[in-house]
């Protein structure tokens, strides 16, 4: 039983930690805050993305991203994809 909830996801400027080919290494910070229906906001996750991004046909695509979290507790299950 999960209380309702509105979840906010934000995405701080990405930075090129690399280039190598046609292969662009980045990273970026990001937070998850949730809200409940009595309106009480908390942080639920944070942390960094770590991308690798590919040129596809002269498009720009994800070829892998990794979630490395700095919260070491989080409050409920993790049900929602960070």
């Amino acid at each position: 039983v999960y209380p309702e909830h509105t979840s906010r996801h934000m995405v701080g400027n990405c930075l090129i930690t690399g280039v190598d080919g046609d292969v662009i290494r980045s990273e970026a910070n990001y937070v998850v805050f949730q809200t409940r229906l009595d309106g009480e906001t908390k942080i639920f996750n944070a942390g960094k993305y770590v991308d690798e991004i590919v040129r596809v046909d002269g498009e720009l695509k994800f070829r892998s991203r990794s979630c490395v979290y700095d919260t070491h507790r989080i409050q409920t299950l993790l049900v929602t994809p960070i």
